[in-house]
Protein backbone atom coordinates (compact mmCIF):
# COMPACT_ATOMS: atom_id res chain seq x y z
CA UNK A 1 0.00 0.00 0.00
CA UNK A 2 2.71 2.46 0.82
CA UNK A 3 4.46 2.35 -2.69
CA UNK A 4 1.19 3.00 -4.29
CA UNK A 5 0.63 5.82 -1.80
CA UNK A 6 3.75 7.77 -2.55
CA UNK A 7 5.16 8.43 -6.16
CA UNK A 8 8.25 7.05 -7.30
CA UNK A 9 10.44 9.42 -9.87
CA UNK A 10 9.66 9.19 -13.37
CA UNK A 11 10.75 7.77 -16.22
CA UNK A 12 11.24 10.75 -18.37
CA UNK A 13 14.03 13.17 -17.54
CA UNK A 14 13.92 16.50 -16.33
CA UNK A 15 10.47 16.07 -15.14
CA UNK A 16 10.27 17.51 -11.33
CA UNK A 17 9.56 15.13 -8.36
CA UNK A 18 9.72 14.68 -4.54
CA UNK A 19 12.58 12.92 -3.71
CA UNK A 20 11.36 11.82 -0.55
CA UNK A 21 8.11 10.36 -1.81
CA UNK A 22 10.67 8.46 -4.03
CA UNK A 23 12.69 6.84 -1.73
CA UNK A 24 9.84 6.36 1.19
CA UNK A 25 8.46 4.15 -2.52
CA UNK A 26 11.51 2.82 -3.24
CA UNK A 27 11.88 1.74 0.46
CA UNK A 28 8.35 0.34 0.45
CA UNK A 29 8.87 -1.37 -2.94
CA UNK A 30 12.10 -3.20 -1.86
CA UNK A 31 10.64 -4.00 1.46
CA UNK A 32 7.44 -5.79 -0.21
CA UNK A 33 10.07 -7.38 -2.46
CA UNK A 34 12.06 -9.21 0.14
CA UNK A 35 8.97 -10.14 1.80
CA UNK A 36 7.69 -11.97 -1.44
CA UNK A 37 11.52 -13.61 -1.92
CA UNK A 38 10.99 -15.33 1.67
CA UNK A 39 7.28 -15.97 1.04
CA UNK A 40 8.67 -18.14 -1.93
CA UNK A 41 11.57 -19.63 -0.62
CA UNK A 42 9.97 -20.72 2.52
CA UNK A 43 7.26 -22.17 1.05
CA UNK A 44 9.55 -24.36 -1.22
CA UNK A 45 12.06 -25.39 1.83
CA UNK A 46 8.29 -26.65 3.96
CA UNK A 47 6.92 -28.26 0.82
CA UNK A 48 10.75 -30.52 0.16
CA UNK A 49 10.55 -30.90 4.37
CA UNK A 50 6.92 -32.63 4.25
CA UNK A 51 7.95 -34.57 1.43
CA UNK A 52 6.29 -32.91 -1.30
CA UNK A 53 8.24 -31.41 -4.61
CA UNK A 54 7.85 -28.22 -5.30
CA UNK A 55 5.73 -27.54 -8.11
CA UNK A 56 6.20 -25.99 -11.85
CA UNK A 57 4.71 -22.58 -10.16
CA UNK A 58 6.71 -22.65 -7.02
CA UNK A 59 9.91 -22.69 -9.20
CA UNK A 60 8.57 -20.06 -11.84
CA UNK A 61 7.40 -17.67 -8.64
CA UNK A 62 11.42 -18.21 -7.40
CA UNK A 63 12.99 -17.41 -10.82
CA UNK A 64 10.27 -14.36 -11.60
CA UNK A 65 11.80 -12.87 -8.44
CA UNK A 66 15.46 -13.96 -8.91
CA UNK A 67 15.34 -12.58 -12.39
CA UNK A 68 13.25 -9.64 -11.64
CA UNK A 69 15.51 -8.62 -9.02
CA UNK A 70 18.67 -8.65 -11.10
CA UNK A 71 17.09 -7.96 -14.05
CA UNK A 72 16.04 -4.43 -12.50
CA UNK A 73 20.01 -3.64 -11.67
CA UNK A 74 21.30 -5.06 -15.24
CA UNK A 75 18.57 -3.84 -17.60
CA UNK A 76 16.69 -0.76 -15.75
CA UNK A 77 15.63 -0.03 -19.23
CA UNK A 78 13.50 -2.53 -18.89
CA UNK A 79 12.40 -2.63 -15.29
CA UNK A 80 8.93 -1.48 -16.05
CA UNK A 81 8.48 -5.32 -18.52
CA UNK A 82 10.55 -7.19 -15.73
CA UNK A 83 8.01 -5.78 -12.96
CA UNK A 84 5.17 -6.86 -14.33
CA UNK A 85 6.16 -9.77 -15.64
CA UNK A 86 7.29 -10.81 -12.22
CA UNK A 87 3.69 -9.65 -10.73
CA UNK A 88 2.00 -11.97 -13.22
CA UNK A 89 3.65 -14.97 -12.00
CA UNK A 90 3.55 -14.15 -8.21
CA UNK A 91 -0.32 -13.53 -8.17
CA UNK A 92 -0.57 -16.51 -10.11
CA UNK A 93 1.33 -18.51 -7.43
CA UNK A 94 -0.45 -16.87 -4.79
CA UNK A 95 -4.11 -17.79 -6.62
CA UNK A 96 -2.98 -21.31 -6.84
CA UNK A 97 -1.98 -21.52 -2.90
CA UNK A 98 -5.34 -20.18 -2.24
CA UNK A 99 -7.14 -22.51 -4.54
CA UNK A 100 -5.64 -25.01 -2.84
CA UNK A 101 -6.72 -24.27 0.91
CA UNK A 102 -10.13 -23.54 -0.34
Amino acid sequence: IASAAWSHRPWLPDVPFDAGEDAIHSLAAQTAGLAIAAAVVSHIVSRIRAGSPPGRLDWLALAAVIIGSVGFAWFPAASGLLQRAMFAAILLWLWRIARRRL
